[in-house]
């Protein structure tokens, strides 16, 4: 019975002294030094090399579309991290990392940024309307093409715009053009509308325009241009021209 007593002793000291060591080697792996536990002692040895630690590359993190509608660009990142001498005291090994691309770096000089294609689905036009100008000449029967601009000059090419049922574009006349178009262009937030509108006129009937509004994403805004619209000629229309 005592010699199986001073066993069960002996087996705890052992397994204190196990813990211990694994704790000291936890903690050295913190402090990136070396810990010699040979012949059941624990002692802490010289600092450990750490330009020895082979580079890493993290994964990918991929940053938010900035777009709320329409199709945009967005970046995609890694960092490559390595590790230095400390110079504190402790000689331990202290993390370094970059993700920039325009030096080397020592993950066999890896691309760390890339630009994607990133979307959040299509922005939707819902209605076109422009006013003929009410003085001579202002009328038009010639076709007329629709394109709009963000600001971050992405186009929607709407297309053209013609009532079959009756004529359109007359001196004074507010003509409507109900739509559900989808448009690919980025939008940044749920209240964008287009910066600036390019009108072009196919045919030799010249046109004036009083304003043309364009509602997208339920958004409202008003353009302008005074000017007459010449023979095969395009115009730009934005919200300050009057």
């Amino acid at each position: 019975m005592e010699r199986e007593m001073k066993k069960g002793v002996l087996d705890i000291k052992n397994s204190s002294k196990f813990v211990v060591i694994m704790l000291l080697q936890e903690k050295s792996a913190v402090l990136g030094r070396q810990v010699d536990t040979s012949q059941g002692s624990v002692v802490d040895t010289d600092p450990i090399n750490c330009s020895a630690i082979p580079p890493t590359l993290t994964s990918w993190v991929r940053e938010p579309c900035p777009c709320y509608c329409g199709t945009g660009t967005t970046t995609e990142y890694r960092y490559c991290v390595w590790y230095e001498q400390d110079d504190n005291a402790d000689g331990g090994c202290v993390e370094k990392r970059t993700r920039d691309d325009t030096n080397d770096n020592l993950c066999d000089n890896a691309s760390l940024t890339v630009i994607t294609q990133c979307t959040n689905g299509s922005c939707l036009i819902n209605l076109v309307s422009d006013q003929t100008a009410d003085v001579s000449s202002a009328d038009s029967d010639s076709v007329f093409l629709y394109e709009a601009f963000t600001s971050g000059g992405q186009i929607c090419n709407i297309g053209k715009l013609d009532h079959t049922d009756k004529k359109d574009r007359r001196l004074g006349t507010i003509d409507s053009y109900p739509l559900s178009m989808p448009c690919d262009a980025c939008m940044r937030s749920s209240t964008e509308t287009f910066e600036k509108l390019r009108v072009t006129i196919q045919g030799t009937d010249a046109w004036q325009a009083s304003w043309i509004m364009v509602e997208v994403n339920n958004n409202k805004r008003t353009y302008y241009n005074t000017q007459f619209l010449d023979e095969n000629g395009s115009l730009f229309y934005d919200p300050y021209y009057k």
